[in-house]
């Protein structure tokens, strides 16, 4: 599809009832190559978002963070570092405990304090997110390790200029699949409206006017995300929205079908 036309549908998604018969009489395939330029789209703007906010944390937070960890070396199995323990590692901002190390002996498990990571002499214990245990890390096969707060600020500022990079196509790939699932499943019901309008039109045919459909609730689900807007059940509305447009492209052809006037 040329990019001018693409982007012209994404505007008249909203209101154009020739663009949907259109899409259903001459679109060729099934709409799929527009739902990844569109995602590929929306995602942008998200990123650029998720990037800003990444380097102002790793800009402003992230050198406070990285100021309470010590040196550490890790030889034949057994920590050492230069401060006292236990040595205590809070969040920059909220204050709370993040890790603790310890070679004393005195804090022998997480069960003894409120921490998520604890390092010991010889084990390092992890508390797993929204589950009750903890990966426990036997470091007896260590041989020779050593990490200096030089070695995480540069590990950082890969991050701050890669992750967002990197995620990129992951995210558009996610929800690309999400969506040919969705658009799929739609397209059923797209069958069910052409018939109880007396249209006669083809699987393929209904999945184009499902991508076309689904553009406003994308479109406006990345304004309200940019906007960071909560609309209670999102979702369902988004369902509303994209169900309206789909009778809407469905019944655009039903017209152009029963008026021989009509372009096609």
């Amino acid at each position: 599809m040329p990019l001018n036309k693409f982007f012209t549908a994404l505007g008249q998604s909203f209101h154009s009832r020739e663009l949907y018969r259109d899409a259903a009489r001459r679109w060729k395939g099934v709409g799929f190559l527009y739902l990844f330029l569109l995602l590929a789209l929306v995602w942008i703007p998200s990123m650029v978002e998720m990037h800003l906010d990444f380097s102002d944390f790793m800009l402003e937070q992230f050198p406070e963070f990285v100021s309470q960890i010590p040196d550490i070396t890790i030889e034949d199995g057994e920590v050492s570092t230069d401060v006292p323990t236990p040595h205590e590692i809070r969040d920059p901002e909220t204050g709370d405990l993040l890790a603790v190390i310890d070679l004393t002996g005195e804090i022998p498990s997480l069960d003894e304090t409120e921490a998520k990571v604890l390092l010991t002499r010889t084990h390092l214990y992890m508390e797993q997110n929204n589950r009750p245990e903890t990966r426990v890390f036997d470091l007896s096969n260590v041989k020779e390790f050593t990490l200096t707060q030089e070695d995480i600020t540069g590990w950082g500022e890969l991050a701050r200029q890669w992750l967002v990079v990197i995620a990129y196509p992951f995210f558009v790939l996610f929800s690309y699949v999400y969506r040919i699932l969705q658009a799929l499943l739609y397209a059923i019901m797209g069958l069910l409206f052409a018939r109880g309008a007396g249209v006669k039109l083809a699987y393929d045919a209904s999945l184009r006017l499902t991508v076309l459909a689904i553009t406003p609730p994308i479109l406006l689900d990345t304004l309200r995300d940019l906007a960071s807007l909560t609309v209670p059940l999102w979702w369902f509305l988004s369902f509303l929205i994209a169900m309206g447009y789909l009778y809407f492209g469905i019944h655009s052809n039903a017209e152009a079908t029963a008026s021989p006037a009509s372009p096609p």
